[in-house]
């Protein structure tokens, strides 16, 4: 619906800007070619980027709201909060270059509806290098709540293996985890878990290592 809505702004947009150059025609010049050619560049963008539809569509569930404007992708988990869901999803998890595939979006509870996936919205995160690893904190404007995500190269050879991380934060999160296998024999283990709270600091204990974060990011 998403697609429809922004094909039949753009179609009444591209019709407009011909029936504007068939009324000016004989009066052109360089000025007002370059002032029509922008504005209609610039209108086509706005539709495209802009959700103009955002305030008058909401849906029932995180799931609808996500798909309603991503496509050819597979959710992995939603966690829900009172105030937003975190998606976690995978677009191409089997490929053997540097995108692991697995990326997080957040949509807005609008009353007991949600809205959907907005296109600045996954903007606000921090990575942190470990070993054989990294941390993500995945934090929006609009959500009170931080999305932990970790991933751990648990095998890169077929000799090589490494057991599950034991990890634990300071509020006592319960750490969900779920495995990716690509297509060059890498073992990709993921760890996720979401927290709530106002502090700007979070410390995390993975495998008897602990790291201090600032939980403020954007």
């Amino acid at each position: 619906m998403h697609n429809i809505i922004e094909m039949v702004l753009t179609v009444i947009i591209i019709i407009l800007f011909i029936l504007y150059l068939i009324a000016i025609r004989g009066r052109f010049n360089r000025t007002m070619l370059i002032v029509s050619l922008v504005t209609f560049i610039l209108l086509l963008y706005l539709v495209r980027f802009l959700p103009v539809d955002y305030p008058f569509v909401t849906f029932n569930s995180p799931t609808k709201a996500f798909y309603y404007t991503n496509h050819e992708v597979s959710i992995i988990d939603i966690i829900e909060t009172d105030d937003c869901a975190y998606i976690i999803y995978d677009k191409n998890s089997k490929s053997s270059d540097n995108d692991i595939g697995v990326y997080v979006s957040t949509i807005l509870k609008r009353g007991d509806e949600w809205g959907y996936v907005l296109p600045w919205s996954d903007w606000g995160s921090k990575r942190i290098l470990i070993h054989r690893g990294e941390i993500e904190m995945h934090r929006f404007s609009h959500c009170q709540s931080t999305l932990v995500l970790i991933f751990q190269l648990a095998k890169l050879q077929p000799i090589e293996y490494l057991d599950p991380w034991d990890i634990q934060d300071e509020y006592n999160s319960e750490f969900s985890m779920f495995e990716i296998n690509k297509d060059d024999g890498t073992l990709v283990r993921y760890y996720y878990s979401v927290i709530e709270t106002e502090s700007s600091n979070y410390e995390i204990d993975i495998d008897g290592q602990t790291i201090d974060i600032d939980r403020q990011v954007g």
